[in-house]
C-alpha cells in the first residue's frame, strides 16, 4: 500500500508539471525520493520542437556534459539511441560492473554525476519521445524488482505528462485546439469553475460521466454517488480555484493539488481524481475565470488467470502456464524472471513454446487470450 501511495504522489506532481513546466524538477524530485535514488534525468524530444531537459539533484554543468556526450556518441552502450525501447532496463543488464568501472564514459562523465546503478526507460519518438534515467551512486545497492515495479506504475503518467507539456506549448490558446489536445489523453479531463460546474470535458470524461457510476453532473455541479463525497469534492475544487497561486494544503506537502477517490455504485474499483489549479487552461476554456483541472482515472481491477484452465485448454506445462498467466496479468518478462527465479533467457524459451501451443505470436495477443480465462 505504501508503494502505491508513493507512486500516486509522483503522479500528482507529473500532471502539475505538465501544466506548469517550472515544476518539472519538483516532479522528478518526487520520483527520485520514491525510488530512493541519487538523481533523475529526463530528456524529451518531439518532431519540430526543441528538446526538453529536466533533472533533479544534478549540477547544471555536469548535466550539460552528459547531454553533450550523449549527442556525440560518447556514452558507449548507454547512449540514448542505443537503449532498448519501451521497457525498463537496468544499467547492470546492459554492461557489467567491472567493464563499466574501467570505461572512460563512467570515469569521465557518469562518475562526476555520482552515478553507477541506474534504471532507464526510453519511449520512441512517435512523435513525442523521451529517455528517463533514475540513478544511484556506487555505494548504493542496485534497484530491486519491487522498486522497478513502482517505476513501471508511474511511466504511463510520465508519458501523458510529457506529451501534454509539448502539446500545450505548441497549441494556440483557443478552446478548439485545447479540446483536440485533451481528447488524445487516455484519462478523463474536466475543467471546472470554483462552483464545481464543468466548463469543459474531454471525450473520456464525457463517457465516464455518462455512466453515472461514481461521478455525474447535477444542476448544482459535479456530484459523487454519496453526499459526503460530493461535499469533499466541491470543497476541494473551491479551495484550489480561489486560493492564491493555488497554494492550499492537501496532507502530502504538495500544496498545489488534491487527490480524491470516489466509490462507484457498480462496485467497480473507485475513480481516482487528481485536482490541479490551472490558470492556463482556465483562461483558454473559461475566458480567464478561476478554474481547476480534474484528471479522472478508472482504476483497473486485478486480473487473476486460471492456470488449471490454461493447462487443460492448451496442453501447457505447469511452468508454461505460470508464465502465460503472468503475461495475462500484465507482468513484464523481467518481473516474471524475478518472481520465478529464472533467467530472462529461460523465460523467453518457455514463452516461445507457449506462443506455439496457443497459436499466438505477440505478448499482447497472448495476454488477450489468457484474460478470457480470468478467475471470476
Amino acid at each position: 500500500m505504501t508503494a502505491a501511495l508513493d507512486a500516486l504522489r509522483v503522479v500528482d506532481r507529473l500532471y502539475a508539471a505538465a501544466l506548469d513546466t517550472a515544476t518539472w524538477p519538483s516532479a522528478l524530485d518526487a520520483l527520485t525520493q520514491v525510488m530512493r535514488a541519487g538523481h533523475t534525468i529526463l530528456v524529451a524530444e518531439s518532431d519540430g520542437a526543441a528538446p526538453m531537459v529536466a533533472a533533479d539533484r544534478v549540477d547544471d554543468g555536469a548535466l550539460a556534459q552528459l547531454i553533450c556526450a550523449g549527442g556525440a556518441g560518447l556514452l558507449g552502450p548507454l547512449n540514448f539511441g542505443r537503449l532498448p525501447l519501451s521497457t525498463v532496463v537496468k544499467r547492470s543488464s546492459i554492461v557489467a560492473d567491472d567493464q563499466f568501472l574501467r570505461s572512460h564514459y563512467y570515469n569521465d562523465i557518469i562518475r562526476p554525476l555520482n552515478g553507477f546503478n541506474s534504471a532507464f526507460f526510453r519511449k520512441p519518438r512517435a512523435p513525442i519521445g523521451f529517455t528517463l534515467a533514475v540513478c544511484r551512486g556506487r555505494e548504493d545497492a542496485d534497484f530491486a524488482e519491487q522498486e522497478l515495479a513502482v517505476l513501471r506504475t508511474v511511466l504511463p503518467h510520465l508519458t501523458n505528462a510529457v506529451e501534454l507539456t509539448y502539446r500545450l506549448a505548441a497549441a494556440p490558446a483557443t478552446t478548439p485546439s485545447l479540446a483536440h489536445l485533451m481528447d488524445q489523453l487516455e484519462d478523463g479531463v474536466i475543467v471546472a469553475d470554483a462552483a464545481a460546474c464543468p466548463r469543459y470535458l474531454n471525450k473520456r470524461a464525457e463517457r465516464i460521466l455518462a455512466e453515472r457510476d461514481g461521478l455525474t453532473v447535477e444542476r448544482s455541479g459535479l456530484a459523487a454517488a454519496a453526499g459526503t463525497e460530493t461535499r469533499r469534492l466541491r470543497q476541494a475544487i473551491t479551495a484550489l480555484a480561489v486560493a492564491k497561486n493555488g497554494m492550499v494544503g492537501n496532507g502530502d506537502g504538495a500544496g498545489q493539488r488534491h487527490r480524491l477517490f470516489l466509490e462507484r455504485p457498480s462496485l467497480r474499483p473507485p475513480l481516482m481524481l487528481t485536482l490541479v489549479p490551472i490558470a492556463r487552461l482556465g483562461m483558454a476554456a473559461m475566458g480567464g475565470a478561476p478554474g481547476v483541472a480534474i484528471f479522472l482515472k478508472e482504476l483497473a481491477a486485478p486480473v487473476r488467470v486460471d492456470k488449471t484452465a490454461l493447462t487443460d485448454a492448451f496442453r501447457l506445462t505447469r511452468r508454461e502456464a505460470e508464465i502465460a498467466a503472468m503475461i495475462g496479468e500484465g507482468c513484464e518478462l523481467e518481473q516474471i524472471a524475478a518472481a520465478l527465479d529464472l533467467s530472462i533467457g529461460t523465460v523467453r524459451s518457455h514463452l516461445k513454446r507457449v506462443f506455439s501451443k496457443t497459436d499466438t505470436h505477440r505478448q499482447s495477443a497472448l495476454a488477450s487470450l489468457v484474460r478470457g480465462l480470468a478467475e471470476s
